[in-house]
This record gives C-alpha cells, sequence and structure tokens, in this order.
C-alpha cells in the first residue's frame, strides 16, 4: 500500500519506527506493564506527521488498557 500524505499528497516520506528507551522515553505508549510502540510518518514536502500502531497485536494491548473507546485512560501515567 502507498503512503500518500493527506495534506499535500506527496507519496515520499520518512519512517521513523518506535523505540522505547529507559524511564519511556521514545515514540512508544506506556501500558503497565510494558509499553506500544508508535511508527512515525513524515511527509518529505510539507512537513505532516502521522503516527501508527503497527501491529494487530500492539492495537489489542492498548485497547485492553484503555478501553475502545478511550474512556478508561489513566491520566496518572
Amino acid at each position: 500500500m502507498e503512503h500518500k500524505c493527506p495534506r499535500c499528497y506527496n507519496t515520499e516520506h520518512i519512517l521513523i519506527k518506535g523505540t522505547s528507551g529507559l524511564y519511556g522515553a521514545g515514540n512508544c505508549i506506556p501500558t503497565n506493564p510494558g509499553f506500544v510502540l508508535v511508527t512515525r510518518y513524515v511527509c518529505t514536502r510539507c512537513g505532516y506527521v502521522e503516527e501508527w500502531i503497527d501491529d494487530k497485536q500492539s492495537l489489542e494491548k492498548l485497547i485492553k488498557r484503555f478501553g475502545a473507546k478511550g474512556d478508561q485512560i489513566d491520566e496518572t501515567l
């Protein structure tokens, strides 16, 4: 599937894979226990940024932790 910028329709982008480091540093979402990595797509023309969860298992982990509608978000994280 070709990734197209929704802002300028450019098809060239930079893909930045999610990382995790000490104390929750990196592009990830803490789920206590563990974390889910978030991938960023940056448009090379206009700079628009999108963030995506790449795999179904990580998405299911987020749904289990926060709820499908985000109504159980724990702000103390």
